[in-house]
């Protein structure tokens, strides 16, 4: 069990110095993790055009009064997973890191897109697109905006060689999500961060969930045939339980007809299906299919991130959208990661959406730790 109600030293002067917007948990084994504390809100304080509690805030049912956030992407330290300053973040597979999260104790998982699509909204509100280490050490449109870098090396001098990942939370307070101290460390670079609960599955490059947070709760299962995976209806924007034949990433193939679908711009003119080049803005995201998604649909994907409030590139930080143009065959699989990685330049961010994951793959994506009560 964790023991998040322990007043000692530690959680008083960071609740202090952060304003209250940080604290520290202790997992199962007494390690601590440091945390930013984001509270409900409504979607309509984000967008007039949006209504409802924000997905994140939504755990089977139950909506919570707040989620907290790692503030430093996670380290895997003694089987846990953890939120600490000053280290190399890890990169396991994602079934070692859901397993390393929930080791934490009761309410602790790997952060969900759902939380990471909080994150962003807070950052919109703000009017603020963090930089980060998106270029060997630094961000890539200003020099100045530099971490340190594992290897020792010069995070100025964008050296490429070596181990080119800074530190967490070594960088200025620009690469905090909300400008400041007290905010959420590196969500630009430094690691493309491996979301449990988003993906693209096969050939016509079907769009599936989790509903809400529901992936945040500790029993769900999280693994490629889980039944929790739902599709969206495309005209009433309503989940929709999968049909399929096959096995997700081995042979998968829909039967759903009016399910939303996103492929590389080479497949516009296909039912349902949003498109976007390759490398280009997120914000650009087409919705030029003979039968387009309806606007209701667009506004449930709009909540998780998964499509842009506006259409306007600096708005979103200019933050690209990672979609193969390889044809996509009935074996695809690609979970979504987030914020781009320290080759990546400009076209990093909070923003950043990469259908480009691989669940098994480790020694490429991180993961941060987040918490409910």
């Amino acid at each position: 069990m964790t023991t998040i109600l322990i007043k000692d030293a530690l959680r008083q002067s960071v609740e202090a110095a952060s304003g209250g917007l940080q604290t520290v948990l202790y997992t199962a084994k007494g390690q601590p993790s440091f945390m930013n504390i984001i509270e409900k809100f409504d979607m309509s304080v984000i967008d007039p055009a949006l209504s409802g509690t924000h997905p994140a805030f939504i755990i089977n049912g139950t909506e919570v009064s707040q989620i907290l956030v790692g503030t430093y992407t996670a380290s895997l330290i003694n089987g846990e997973l953890l939120s600490l300053p000053n280290r190399q973040p890890s990169t396991p597979a994602l079934a070692a890191a859901v397993a390393a999260a929930r080791a934490g104790g009761d309410g602790f998982h790997v952060m969900t897109n759902a939380e990471w699509s909080a994150v962003q909204m807070q950052c919109y509100a703000l009017g603020f697109n963090p930089k980060g280490n998106n270029y060997y050490g630094r961000d890539a449109t200003d020099s100045t905006q530099y971490g340190r870098r594992v290897d020792g090396v010069s995070a100025t001098a964008g050296i490429i060689t070596g181990t080119p990942v800074i530190y967490t939370g070594s960088g200025p307070v620009s690469f905090r999500h909300n400008n400041a101290y007290n905010g959420i460390s590196d969500v630009n670079g430094n690691y493309n961060l491996l979301t449990p609960d988003v993906r693209l599955c096969g050939a016509t490059g079907e769009l599936h969930i989790f509903a809400n947070n529901n992936a945040a709760a500790g029993a769900v299962d999280l693994s490629a045939t889980s039944s929790a995976w739902k599709a969206i209806n495309a005209v009433t924007g309503e989940l929709m339980e999968l049909s399929y034949t096959g096995t997700p990433g081995v042979d998968f193939v829909s039967n759903l007809t009016n399910s939303v679908k996103i492929l590389n711009a080479s497949a516009v003119g296909n039912n349902y299906t949003l498109t976007a080049t390759d490398g280009a803005a997120f914000s650009s995201m087409a919705n030029a299919g003979a039968i387009p998604v309806s606007a209701t649909a667009l506004a449930v994907l709009k909540k998780y991130g998964l499509y842009p409030l506006v259409a306007n590139a600096a708005t979103l930080g200019s933050d690209k959208i990672v979609i193969s143009a390889t044809t996509a065959t009935a074996a695809t699989e690609r979970m979504l990661r987030r914020q781009g990685s320290y080759m990546d330049g400009a076209l990093a961010g909070v923003w950043m959406a990469g259908f480009n994951g691989v669940r098994a793959a480790s020694g490429v994506s991180a993961f941060r730790v987040a918490y409910y009560a």
